[in-house]
């Protein structure tokens, strides 16, 4: 690798093969990884010199080992190693090839013993391992680098471990029951909300009650027409006969004052097919001609 010219112009020359060697045997701390984060992002020409090597396992053994111990803190170091293999994942060839090299044992992998893998699974088992644990902290920067390090991996696995398709499995199933609770509270936090909205409306009245309601109201009319009807007369207007109340119902449902539908006595139905009979004493006349009180009609066109 050429670094930055001296004072004569001379190139600065530095190998990034020695480099390398030096990051993967330094890779125990913050600082191995910052250096390594900052040579990766600020120097393309080293990124691809690390993407070309036929072992990827001497920088991403340490890389997913120190991944695997800051799971409780050390927030910025995980950032950091995160970002690392999401630059790394980027290159199809360089996924592709973690399935090709086998690790031998897994020592500092403490919660399975785990020997005869690829180093893509490895990769895959520990990614998917803090995805689960940062589920139950909510750590939005966390989940998004390395669900989007796995996205980049997926389309070249092959020959996946055997606990590695248990543990994707095991994620799949918890997000999905995750998922299917939030339908749910929403789903009864919008029927709640529908019921406290239909409950300050006001409960609907029944059948029987709006039915009732409808013959109270008809009789109160009835009860107006008759008042009107009296006090027309006293004012010597022509006027109907309004029968009220019980009467009128018995009239109507044949002399029964209940209302019920029972069979009318011929008289009394075709006094209904008559019309209304006058009320006594009061005579029914032609619109636009004063009342006839009594006996005191006389034939039309005679004298009184």
């Amino acid at each position: 690798g050429a670094g930055a010219g001296d004072e004569g112009g001379a190139p600065l020359r530095v190998s990034f093969g020695r480099i390398h060697d030096a990051l993967g045997a330094c890779l125990c701390d913050h600082r191995g990884v910052l250096l390594l984060y900052c040579l990766l992002y600020n120097n393309h020409h080293f990124l691809n010199f690390v993407l070309s090597k036929s072992d990827p396992e001497s920088l991403l053994l340490p890389l997913l080992r120190l991944l695997h111990d800051a799971q409780d803190d050390l927030s910025n170091q995980r950032y950091m190693i995160l970002v690392v293999l999401l630059l790394l994942s980027q290159d199809e060839a360089y996924a592709a090839n973690l399935h090709t090299v086998q690790v031998g044992t897994v020592p500092w992998y403490r919660d399975r013993a785990l020997s005869c893998l690829s180093l893509g699974s490895l990769a895959v088992i520990v990614l998917l391992r803090t995805v689960q644990i940062q589920l139950r902290f909510h750590d939005a920067s966390t989940l998004e680098y390395a669900t989007a390090a796995l996205a980049n991996l997926a389309p070249h696995v092959h020959h996946l471990h055997p606990y590695a398709c248990q543990r994707l499995v095991a994620i799949y199933e918890f997000l999905a029951k995750k998922y299917n609770a939030s339908r749910q509270a929403l789903a009864t936090g919008a029927g709640a909300g529908a019921g406290a909205q239909g409950g300050r409306q006001g409960p609907l009245q029944p059948a029987a009650a709006q039915g009732a309601a409808g013959r109270g109201g008809g009789a109160l009319r009835r009860g107006r027409r008759g008042r009107a009807g009296a006090a027309r007369a006293a004012r010597g207007e022509p006027v109907a006969a309004v029968q009220c109340g019980a009467g009128a119902r018995a009239q109507r449902g044949g002399g029964h004052a209940h209302g019920g539908r029972h069979a009318q006595h011929p008289r009394a139905a075709g006094r209904d097919r008559q019309g209304p009979r006058p009320a006594p004493g009061l005579h029914l006349a032609p619109p636009g001609h004063p009342p006839l009180l009594g006996r005191r009609r006389a034939g039309v066109g005679g004298r009184r």
